[in-house]
């Protein structure tokens, strides 16, 4: 997708590869309600004060928006998106609010002031971010002396496991990477993000993981966050091939049945970095 001043993203809700917004939003929905209370202990973790100014970037329909501000009482949350829709969605989720502010902007191109904020938070954005390198010099200019950047995101490599493995699974991985690679996206971007933050000068790094399983976390749960309406699109547009895409909904078809009961564990990384 392309935005204004030509900036650019791998994801836009409702296009491509992206399924169905009201599919989307349930899905995105349930993946902040299964693992927010693990990723909010890592935030507090690393910086996120009861008095502190947040920044979140590429802030989505505000899911995660709402519960940040419940984490700093005493501070606030200023949110942006390049989707006007999600600017929409996320405005109306915080409306009437104290402390908390929601703009379009662009991950490399904020409009924010220099050293504003104590703690930016980047969740499932960057691999849909072309210029990685950009975005983080941008938002590492937000941040104060002492402030960190924390980003979660994911590594095809490790995200999904199942037992017993399908044969159609890493195929099927690949082609949703090569679908967000030819819209500027990386599925394999935790694996190279430390080293790129080093860059981007950031310094105190630290790398932990949010493990969900299906036995602590019950089936169910990580069966809503499978992203089982992206596979037609993706198989239509010609990156997953068709035996591939209808064994995988074949498969989901079984586990929705309970003809099959999987093990899933499925896995996300958080990556910050602080400025001196």
């Amino acid at each position: 997708m392309e935005g204004e001043g030509g900036e650019r993203t791998s994801y836009r809700l409702g296009e491509g590869h992206v399924p169905s917004a009201n599919t989307e939003l349930a899905r995105l929905e349930a993946q902040v309600v299964g693992s927010w209370e693990r990723e909010a202990e890592l935030f507090v973790r690393h910086g996120l004060r009861p008095d502190a100014d947040v920044v979140e970037a590429g802030c989505g329909p505000g899911f995660v928006t709402e519960r940040l501000l419940d984490l700093v009482p005493n501070g606030s949350v200023t949110a942006f998106d390049l989707d006007p829709r999600m600017v929409e969605l996320a405005s109306a989720r915080v409306a009437g609010r104290a402390r908390v502010g929601v703009a379009r902007g662009s991950v490399t191109d904020t409009g924010l002031q220099d050293a504003s904020a104590d703690a930016v938070i980047a969740r499932l954005v960057l691999q849909h971010v072309p210029n990685v390198d950009a975005a983080l010099a941008e938002l590492r200019r937000l941040l104060r002396a002492g402030g960190r950047l924390i980003v979660l995101d994911v590594d095809d490599g490790a995200t999904l496991l199942v037992d017993p493995a399908p044969a159609f699974l890493r195929p099927l991985l690949e082609g949703f990477g090569a679908a967000q690679r030819a819209r500027g996206g990386d599925r394999l971007l935790v694996r190279r993000l430390p080293g790129l933050m080093l860059e981007a000068g950031l310094s105190d790094l630290t790398v932990d993981a949010v493990v969900s399983h299906s036995a602590v976390h019950g089936l169910e749960t990580l069966r809503r966050l499978l992203p089982v309406a992206a596979v037609t699109p993706a198989m239509e547009a010609g990156f997953i091939p068709r035996e591939i895409g209808e064994a995988a909904l074949d498969w989901v078809a079984d586990l929705d049945a309970g003809r099959i009961e999987p093990q899933l564990l499925l896995t996300t990384f958080v990556v910050s970095g602080a400025v001196s």
